[in-house]
């Protein structure tokens, strides 16, 4: 019987670590997908560089070609009485060519405010990346810290510690934090709890998700004038928990929530009592809160 425990123990570990390795492969691919968008936008700069430099240069040579027909003008008008048609052509020319240095200038200033957009997106990027990166680093620091706090209820196979890259998580079999059948939190487990609470309100730009789960045994009779199934059940003790983490933690109420999932979420089998022991319980999941980036108009 112990063999088996075990082996179902030892599945769910694997199935645990599968689901990290998902998650994790996925974290890498969008940041792969982050590089890309860098190096692309990065490529339109140059590019947009070089057309600028393009149109410079021919603002520069109309600048020249204008200053030449005005001399050709000055010249003329000496003649005006035996070049008037040459003169009617010359001025028709002298105009197209404003147009179209005024359009050429229109066009300079058009992909100035591009190149200036783009170059605000690319800086706007790098310092998303930059935060990222930083905020894995914190998630891994706090990975630490609660692993030396919560060393010996990981020990004794009372807690669980899972880090995802961006995302980590906090499990407790529910024998930890409340007693059989109630939602109210023990002496015990408030200390557990306060631990927990003084490293998290140290997190910035974070949610905290508190979601309770039970077993598929149905509530006792004796229980069910307060919870009349384990819906009721396990939101009560999610909710007992953010509660005390508002109250007694001083962690902020609007980057907390809370959900109770009853038994339709299981980590293992309920046909044995040792499976529906690790099905009793309350997770704390600690998510990045998004954020848009705002981008210039091009």
């Amino acid at each position: 019987n112990n063999a088996n425990q075990r082996i179902v123990q030892l599945e769910s570990e694997i199935n645990l670590k599968g689901q990290e390795l998902e998650d994790a492969n996925e974290d890498l691919l969008s940041l792969k997908q982050s590089e890309q968008d860098l190096n692309n936008t990065n490529q339109r700069i140059v590019q947009l560089e070089s057309e600028i430099n393009l149109k410079d240069q021919e603002l520069a040579d109309a600048n020249e070609n204008l200053l030449s027909l005005k001399q050709s003008e000055q010249d003329l008008k000496t003649r005006l009485q035996q070049k008037d048609d040459s003169f009617g052509n010359l001025k028709s020319r002298l105009d197209t060519l404003q147009t179209q240095i005024l359009s050429l200038q229109g066009q300079t200033e058009q992909k100035k405010t591009e190149l200036m957009g783009l170059k605000k997106q690319f800086q706007n990027v790098w310092e998303e990346k930059d935060s990222a990166e930083i905020k894995i680093e914190e998630i891994k620091s706090t990975y630490n810290a609660l692993v030396n706090k919560l060393q010996e209820n990981i020990n004794n196979q009372e807690a669980i510690i899972k880090e995802f890259e961006k995302k980590l998580s906090v499990t407790f079999i529910d024998s930890v934090l409340f007693g059989f059948g109630k939602a109210s939190i023990t002496p015990e487990g408030k200390k557990i709890l306060k631990s927990v609470g003084d490293i998290l309100k140290n997190l910035e730009d974070r949610k905290i998700r508190v979601i309770g789960h039970t077993d598929n045994i149905p509530i006792g009779l004796k229980y069910q004038s307060k919870f009349p199934t384990n819906w009721e059940l396990s939101s009560a003790r999610a909710a007992a928990v953010i509660r005390f983490f508002q109250n007694d933690s001083g962690l902020d109420p609007e980057n907390m929530e809370c959900a109770g999932r009853s038994y339709y979420q299981p980590v293992t089998s309920n046909k044995t009592s040792v499976g529906r022991a690790k099905n009793r319980r309350v997770e704390i999941i600690i998510v990045p809160i998004k954020k848009k980036v705002a981008f210039e108009n091009q």
